[in-house]
């Protein structure tokens, strides 16, 4: 049987030690992890999908400096035999030939996703022989052996990252060092594998990692500036929205967005500057020492990840050195002005105003990169307010620009985004009866003071993890005005804490006017949470830890289970038990995807003829939140039916539909489609109206089919399957980090 040179499992692990990816790369932050399953996947079709994802590499490497492939480098490079002296003497000009090719496929800067999908296809097919010549006869190595050991690679890599970090190390080598050998004992799939070093040695004489070290290696002489390489790294961490942000103390970070969270990066990096002179770094902090603008540069193992120029002030020069605009690579800094005027409560407003006259020409500074218009608000005292005045036709005129346009309200311990398409300006002027060039819109970022809180506090025993911030919008023109509270998509908001917060038993709540409270989506990056609502309020961080004496260290859902009761969205017996062991019921189902969700209540208005309205499912409002966004319909006979158990099939349409709500904004490049619907003994009778639904959450590894390899469409869901289907669903729609064992 003719083999061909590498799988695409083999083919993303040469793309990651060719370019020595970064521990974040490597984790999957850029190229998405995917996992291997028993049915025979269209390797073309999995070429397209890593392609797709890989192409962040090269998409604006030219403008940090990519120049074309290094063909005098590449012809020249060679393998040092001395120190790989194992390599059979009959296969070393082989292997350097092979070696040789791949290394021009990488370093080659491909046009477009379907370029590098091309390349990598006839790569495969030219290669054939020489791969074939390497590794046929005694020692025979499979694709299928190679795909099982990089997939079981992948997932141990972010255990070997921890590990070398906590020795002080990041290295390339000391990493792929660990995976390895953490890989070939502990793998899912070793006993398949077991045997790949010796199988490797027999045929060329390397181990798996001699194979990772020396394309390392050789990277290294290709590339000996790094510049190639740092060209690419910065076009992935650009492609992802990666930021430097740099603290009020002068410490300086990387933070980039994965599937569930911001990864944030300060220690286990290189810091460096373009003018020592000027500035200069001891381990993250930027020290001052003289006025100018310098590029700090983000760096691992030599290679750039991120480059972003700072202006810096001498110190006793009038201002330290701090940079005035963290973040800024896709922000518009608007010229502003502060006020400050008495208001009604007897308070101070601070007021942060942008002139009208300067809309156009913030606009103009709007860019597809330039999204973000950032405003300051100054720091308020006691008896103090702090709000931003903006112009009604800033944000029309803005979203115009560019419909990603944001405009982000900032203090010292909390921000909010509010998008420009969120505020109906033509609308708000109608209702007002002005003029469209009349409204003002008043954004609020305010702490609350404790005592105001106290009671919602105390009566729900909550364990307060920051300070409780309030959220304002209100449009305004003369002495009319019209509060906007709620929106059509998540308006995001960050609030830091003075501490770390404890991800796994952490979450935002809203703290409701009639005493309640509601959990909110949220994700952590160490002191940082960004809460995603879709309603303004109070908010604040608290930590909550529960478990049941029925699921504690007794069942296989423990912890689904405890991670997603501490965050407020499942709940127990009333005798203390969780009952993981019950069906779940179609109210319950319901309940706890709107509570997941962060929908707000919507008022009954009688339409199934088996609800009142009053139930415990629908006391605040949970049942029309879930009709009112598609999740369900109720059944065709006009009742909602909300004691029914609920079936796989009935939770698997639900949560699809869930998955297709416009501002949950769901990344499916994340979705293994190699995964198929009719890989399930009881295909047939699955319902065809549900089938894509299903093969949806399948793929999203969100629900998966029996161990008898049927999907079961009729069975019961028990409440903890329920939890690991919703833990799973909020963790791939990047509503909860991903915590869970």
């Amino acid at each position: 049987m003719k083999k061909y040179p590498f799988s695409n499992k083999a083919m993303k692990a040469i793309l990651a030690a060719t370019i020595a990816l970064s521990p974040v790369v490597t984790t999957g932050v850029f190229s998405g992890g995917e996992k291997v399953e028993a049915a025979e996947v269209d390797i073309n079709q999995e070429i397209e999908n890593l392609a797709s994802k890989f192409y962040v590499f090269y998409n604006s490497a030219g403008t940090f400096g990519f120049t074309g492939t290094p063909t005098d480098k590449i012809n020249t490079m060679s393998i040092n035999f001395t120190a790989y002296s194992s390599i059979p003497s009959d296969k070393r000009d082989t292997l350097t030939q092979l070696l040789k090719n791949i290394s021009t496929l990488i370093y080659t800067e491909h046009g477009s996703a379907a370029d590098l999908s091309s390349a990598v296809k006839t790569f495969r097919t030219n290669n054939a022989t020489l791969f074939n010549s390497l590794f046929e006869g005694q020692g025979d190595i499979t694709s299928k052996q190679l795909i099982l050991f990089i997939s079981d690679l992948e997932n141990e890599l972010e255990s070997a990252i921890a590990a070398a970090a906590l020795t002080g190390s990041s290295s390339y080598s000391d990493v792929i060092k660990r995976a390895v050998s953490q890989t070939l004992n502990y793998g899912l799939h070793k006993d398949q594998y077991s045997n790949l070093n010796g199988r490797l040695s027999t045929s060329i004489g390397l181990s798996i990692e001699d194979l990772f070290l020396l394309q390392s290696a050789l990277n290294d002489h290709i590339d000996p500036q790094k510049t190639l390489r740092s060209a690419m790294m910065q076009s992935a961490f650009k492609e992802k929205g990666a930021q430097i942000y740099s603290s009020s103390d002068n410490k300086y970070e990387l933070r980039v967005r994965t599937s569930s969270a911001n990864i944030s990066l300060d220690h286990s990096l290189t810091w460096s500057t373009s003018n020592s002179s000027i500035a200069s770094f001891t381990g993250n902090t930027l020290s001052v020492h003289a006025t100018g603008t310098v590029d700090v540069y983000a760096m691992l193992d030599g290679i750039k990840l991120m480059t972003k120029s700072v202006s810096v002030t001498a110190p006793g020069g009038g201002g330290g050195g701090t940079d005035p605009n963290p973040g800024d690579d896709n922000v518009v800094q608007p010229p502003v002005e502060v006020i400050r005027v008495p208001n009604p409560s007897g308070k101070v407003d601070v007021v942060t105003k942008v002139s009208p006259e300067k809309v156009q020409e913030i606009v103009n500074l709007i860019t597809p990169e330039k999204n973000v218009i950032a405003i300051k608000l100054e720091k308020a005292a006691e008896g103090e307010e702090v709000k931003a005045n903006v112009p009604g036709n800033l944000f029309t005129e803005a979203g115009k620009k560019n419909p990603h346009a944001v405009v982000e309200v900032k203090t010292e311990g909390a921000s909010y985004k509010l998008p420009a398409s969120e505020v109906k300006v033509s609308e708000i002027a109608a209702k007002l009866g002005v003029n469209e060039s009349e409204v003002q819109i008043i954004i609020s970022v305010n702490e609350v003071p404790q005592e105001d809180v106290k009671d919602t506090v105390d009566k729900n025993k909550l364990n307060l993890a920051s300070k409780v911030i309030e959220f304002t919008v209100t449009a305004v023109s003369g002495n009319k005005s019209q509060s906007i509270s709620t929106f059509t998509t998540f308006v995001e908001r960050e609030i830091t804490g003075d501490q770390e917060f404890d991800a796994d038993q952490s979450v935002a709540v809203k703290l409701n006017e009639d005493g309640t409270f509601s959990a909110i989506p949220t994700l952590f990056v160490g002191n940082t949470a960004t809460v995603k609502s879709l309603t303004n309020s109070k908010y604040t961080i608290v930590e909550n830890d529960i478990t049941f004496p029925d699921v504690n260290n007794v069942n296989w859902a423990e912890d689904y289970i405890e991670t997603l009761a501490s965050k407020y969205i499942i709940r127990g017996k009333l005798d203390g038990r969780y009952a993981p062991a019950d069906d779940m019921t179609r109210a319950e189902f319901i309940v706890l995807l709107v509570r997941g969700l962060g929908l707000p209540g919507e008022e009954y208005n009688g339409e199934f003829r088996d609800v009142k309205g009053s139930e415990w499912f629908n006391s605040s409002g949970e049942v029309m939140a879930a009709v009112k966004y598609g999740i369900t319909e109720g059944m065709r006979d006009g009742r909602f039916a909300p004691g029914e158990k609920i079936t796989r099939i009935q939770a698997a349409a639900m949560v699809s539909r869930a998955m297709e709500l416009k501002f949950l904004n769901y990344d499916k490049s994340g979705l293994d489609t190699s995964k198929k619907i009719k890989e399930f003994k009881d295909y047939n009778g699955i319902a065809p109206w549900a089938r894509a639904d299903i093969e949806k959450i399948y793929q999203a590894g969100i629900m998966s089919g029996t161990s008898a390899g049927k999907f079961n469409p009729s069975g019961l869901t028990k409440r903890d399957q329920m939890a690991r289907i919703l833990g799973e669903f909020l963790v791939s729609a990047k509503l909860m980090n991903d915590t869970i064992e």
